[in-house]
């Protein structure tokens, strides 16, 4: 009589297909980690009369450490504002408390080759922007968690985007002036015009830096809101904000560009005005709407990179005095003729700026939205091999009825796929 022992082998590539999609092991369940500690300390926080205030959270026993970053704390700035009553978004006119962005800081220094490097240690600091009527002048924390609250897969998502930032950082803790100077730049100009405010946002949106964190946030939303058949995936994905902006900004042009901002024409008169003076209306009285859409788009053009340079400049001067006055020395100065030369061609092409930038977005959104659909391969589970090994009790009886059954091998393998 045979002893046969059968054991069961897990062999899982779940990690290593997360790091081909973009997704970190563990980070979803980290940012829900994160946001119930941070939900805990909101209830006991004193908010204050101030416009800003901090919380800490430790990483104890490393339970909010994932793929090598381990933190010795969590450090979380809350900032706070108003917005006006009429305010409204694409949903509809805004009401009570709202998460309105929230974000990774970093501290750098700037090595002799003018390289920014991470000089952060051991702590991530993260932040998030709370908003209220502005006819409420009280802010308490309960207030901010029924904010949270009310959109929570969405915070735990974009609570997963900020520790994919902090994570990319902690592996590639370098960075270059130009990059990082674009990048800001995108996220904080705007001209109060919403189309072109729509296109600096998409140049954001699009940028290498996002690049690296929109599988994430599609991910941990998709997990957080019980995602795990295939035909519910799909159809998921197709109707996700990010999938369906990305779809949008593929398909993008120049020309949508320059049509949306012609119905905004009075709003570029005032612009004009405002950022010049009186003189300039017999000029634009005169222009036809083709014609303003243009000089917008050059002008624009000019306020950009004069933005951009500004900040390279402040990042590669040392002393403090010098950057107040706005004064370079040499080595800046020699280092910034070297390195500007993307900005002088925006100047004296504006338009090849734009239809550069807009073939970059449509490129980098079709290629998004592919490795999104790959995230299918997370929801699939670990591959189960079963391994039979099979013991005669002794060679002769083994000889003795091996004869009567078909060979067979000592090493069976199933796969079976295990839902998470």
């Amino acid at each position: 009589m045979g002893l046969s022992i059968y054991m069961v082998m897990k062999q899982s590539n779940r990690k290593y297909i997360k790091e081909a999609v973009g997704v970190p092991t563990d980070i979803n369940v980290v940012a829900k980690k994160l946001y119930d500690k941070i939900i805990e300390k909101l209830k006991t926080v004193n908010v204050g009369s101030g416009d800003s205030f901090t919380i800490t959270i430790p990483n104890k026993n490393n339970e909010l450490s994932f793929s090598g970053l381990k933190p010795k704390k969590y450090i979380v700035d809350f900032e706070l504002g108003s917005y006006e009553g009429d305010a409204s978004d694409d949903k509809g006119k805004l009401e009570g408390g709202l998460i309105h962005g929230m974000g990774f800081k970093k501290d750098t220094k700037l090595n002799k080759d003018f390289i920014l490097i991470s000089k952060d240690g051991n702590d991530v600091n993260l932040e998030i922007d709370y908003a209220q009527p502005e006819s409420d002048t009280e802010y308490t924390g309960q207030k901010i968690i029924d904010a949270l609250k009310q959109r929570e897969n969405p915070s735990i998502s974009s609570i997963a985007h900020e520790l994919k930032h902090a994570f990319d950082s902690f592996k590639k803790p370098t960075e270059r002036i130009e990059t990082r100077s674009n990048y800001s730049n995108y996220v904080s100009t705007r001209t109060g015009i919403k189309p072109m405010d729509k296109f600096i946002h998409s140049l954001y949106f699009t940028n290498k830096i996002e690049n690296l964190v929109r599988p994430v946030e599609v991910y941990t939303e998709m997990v957080e809101d019980g995602i795990v058949k295939k035909e519910d995936f799909i159809k998921y994905l197709l109707q996700h904000k990010i999938y369906k902006t990305l779809k949008y900004l593929r398909d993008y042009s120049l020309e949508n560009l320059k049509t949306e901002l012609k119905s905004y024409e009075p709003q570029i008169d005032e612009y004009f005005i405002k950022n010049f003076d009186d003189t300039i209306e017999p000029t634009l009285n005169t222009l036809t709407p083709e014609k303003k859409v243009d000089l917008f788009l050059n002008h624009f053009v000019e306020l950009l990179s004069n933005r951009i340079l500004n900040m390279r400049k402040n990042m590669v001067e040392p002393d403090p005095f010098n950057r107040f006055m706005g004064i370079v020395g040499k080595k800046g100065t020699d280092y910034l003729e070297k390195n500007t030369s993307d900005l002088q061609s925006m100047v004296d092409n504006p338009m090849k700026f734009y239809n550069n930038s807009i073939s970059n977005m449509n490129k980098t959104s079709n290629k998004l939205m592919k490795k999104l659909s790959k995230l299918y391969s997370l929801l699939i589970g670990d591959r189960t091999i079963k391994v039979e090994t099979y013991d005669p009790i002794n060679f002769e009886l083994d000889q003795l009825v091996r004869h009567k059954r078909s060979p067979k091998s000592n090493i069976q393998t199933e796969f079976k796929w295990k839902k998470k």
